[in-house]
């Protein structure tokens, strides 16, 4: 495959802000490298892309800066090539956050992080609020979309030619979200099962014949890294006390709620986690038939269904309105802290 990401390799700028920021400079890191990691089994149809590897004496594995690079044959059902007129298109939110239903992680043959089959809806979520338009609309250009002349993207497939869609990305799964390295001496397996057809593209016309996809090479490449001795020798000290290294792992943990029919209020109660209250709450409504997928109606496409009103408590406790035209979300903050029984200066 043609992409090849170096030691030098960093991800891009996600908006022009950044051009301003000092990048972040890590003192423990002595050397890296990319390792290129092949699935296991032979791929097929509908089976899971399975990655095993473990890091090696002296290197650590960096799973926040790895990729995942694809090749994906595009085709009508009847085997013959996409053309412009089938008025065809990627799903919402870019084909490499819809194309993976699910993604398992074992830790020495343990599973650690297991999404479901609203894995797609995580990635989804995670992708189309926290990244600028900018950065979509180049990975849009980068997945094959056409530009208009206005410089807008058309929703069209444009693999004509070649029919193969050249993909490369960190995956959307909270496993590759890590701040810490993963130590030496641990074996990981890291599982992909495709996401069916129809959660992937979609039909801009009724009359658009189906699409089907084959991914037909898959390489994920393991960013290494080599830290200085100092910090080596402090984590060999831990592990010979007996001590365990705990690695902390990020989770969006989707869950999905059917509202009956008519209904005009609709409460969830307890959103902790093992004992934590989550860091953020993101909620989308989406129709009961587009969450089953379907060619003509996306299971992505996100709706305000006449909502008139979003209340989240604490402790049985609102979280305030904060209004900031007159200045009161100082006294609004405050309240809440002491709700939570803590201090609003740590807040």
């Amino acid at each position: 495959m043609s992409f090849l990401p170096t030691e030098d390799s960093v991800p891009s700028v996600s908006s022009s802000i950044s051009y301003f920021q000092s990048p972040n400079v890590d003192v423990s890191v002595k050397s890296a490298y990319f390792d290129p990691m092949y699935p296991i089994v032979p791929l097929s149809d509908g089976s899971p892309i399975h990655f095993r590897f473990s890091s090696n004496e002296n290197y650590y594995s960096d799973m926040r800066n790895s990729i995942l690079e694809l090749k994906v044959k595009v085709f009508k059902s009847d085997g013959n090539p996409v053309t412009d007129s089938d008025n065809v298109s990627y799903d919402d939110g870019g084909i490499m956050n819809t194309l993976f239903q699910n993604i398992q992680v074992f830790v020495n043959d343990t599973l650690v992080s297991s999404g479901n089959s609203l894995s797609a809806y995580t990635s989804f979520a995670s992708y189309t609020l926290l990244t600028p338009n900018s950065t979509k609309k180049s990975h849009g250009s980068n997945y094959g979309f056409y530009t208009k002349e206005d410089g807008t993207l058309d929703p069209k497939l444009a693999v004509l030619a070649t029919e193969t869609l050249h993909l490369a990305a960190r995956p959307s799964h909270d496993f590759f979200q890590l701040n810490q390295f993963i130590p030496p001496g641990l074996k990981i397996d890291i599982k992909f099962f495709p996401s069916l057809p129809r959660f992937v593209f979609r039909k801009l016309v009724k009359a658009a014949p189906d699409v089907t996809l084959t991914i037909s090479e898959a390489v994920l490449h393991i960013r290494k890294v080599k830290i200085v001795s100092s910090l080596a020798l402090a984590v060999e000290k831990i592990k010979a006390s007996g001590s365990n290294l705990k690695i902390m792992i990020p989770k969006l943990m989707p869950t999905a709620r059917i509202i009956p029919t008519g209904s005009l209020s609709f409460a969830e109660s307890s959103l902790t986690t093992y004992g934590h209250l989550p860091s953020k709450v993101i909620l989308g409504l989406v129709k009961t038939s587009n969450q089953l997928g379907s060619y003509e109606s996306s299971p992505f496409k996100i709706e305000l269904f006449h909502l008139s009103s979003l209340h989240l408590k604490v402790n049985g406790q609102p979280i305030y309105s904060l209004n900031f035209s007159d200045q009161s979300y100082r006294l609004l903050y405050e309240m809440t802290m002491r709700t939570l029984g803590g201090d609003e200066t740590t807040f």
